[in-house]
């Protein structure tokens, strides 16, 4: 995965866990910087199993990693439907859905 699309998820986090007003506030261009000074990927080797994690993927905004790969629940035809999914080292579709865990906080 590139850095471009590392900072790309980061960002997409950002959105998804902000407010239409908290957003509207920052703006799109400010939200860029905040999160590219503020909001960081997490390493595999720095992940510990059983932890909860902040971070993007496609359906979720956090996840727990169970030592190999991540496990979220996804709401999906009216039923909630745990799901599994890589850490983004681990990418091998070119950044087609992996989950990027993420420490930082926007407002720092």
């Amino acid at each position: 995965m590139t850095q471009e699309e590392l900072d790309m998820y980061c960002y997409r986090y950002a959105t998804a866990t902000l407010t239409p007003e908290e957003y509207m506030k920052i703006g799109g261009e400010k939200l860029c910087e905040i999160v590219k000074k503020n909001i960081v990927p997490i390493p595999k080797e720095a992940l510990v199993a059983g932890q909860e994690y902040p971070g993007y993927c496609r359906n979720a905004t956090k996840a727990v990693w169970d030592g190999q790969k991540f496990t979220y629940t996804h709401y999906e035809c009216g039923f909630f439907v745990p799901q599994t999914i890589k850490h983004y080292e681990d990418d091998e579709n070119n950044g087609i859905d992996v989950f990027v865990p993420v420490t930082g906080n926007l407002y720092d």
